[in-house]
């Protein structure tokens, strides 16, 4: 790679400005990643998202907590001890409760499951115990079976 000593265009410093490819570029890094980062945030709003973010919004935290780590800690820790089938019960039926009450919570699990589009799967129809009548009638045969 060279570098060479050039006025970036768009924040007018003369300073060092690696030249990655073949030809010349008058932009520097800082200019070059500030351009991206609006270009990005303005794509975000366009598509309904947060600007900070990528992919799914972070796990809504719960009371007393200030960070996920615990929290999930604390969670896993409550189901390695259930035992019991009635132990399974009294802890889903909390966790729904949760789920319901938490507005945050269940916005975070219903929201991003509309996002991803469903997949058609295209089944072909099962003809392996049909009798030439039944396929014909079907509308599978066709003029090649004639």
């Amino acid at each position: 790679m060279r570098i060479e000593v050039r006025t970036c265009i768009h924040c007018g410093e003369t300073k060092e400005i690696v030249q990655k490819h073949n030809f010349a570029t008058n932009i520097c890094n800082q200019c070059r990643s500030k351009k991206a980062n609006d270009y990005n945030k303005a794509r975000a709003l366009a598509n309904g998202r947060r600007p900070a973010t990528t992919g799914r919004r972070p796990y809504p935290l719960r009371d007393g907590y200030k960070t996920t780590g615990p929290m999930f800690k604390a969670m896993s820790t409550k189901t390695k001890r259930c035992k019991t089938k009635e132990e399974w019960r009294a802890l889903m039926r909390e966790r729904l409760e949760e789920v319901f009450n938490n507005a945050d919570l269940s916005y975070w699990i219903f929201a991003h499951n509309e996002d991803k589009p469903k997949k058609k799967v295209k089944k072909e129809p099962d003809t392996r115990n049909m009798t030439w009548e039944e396929f014909e009638a079907g509308g599978y045969g066709g003029n090649e079976d004639e």
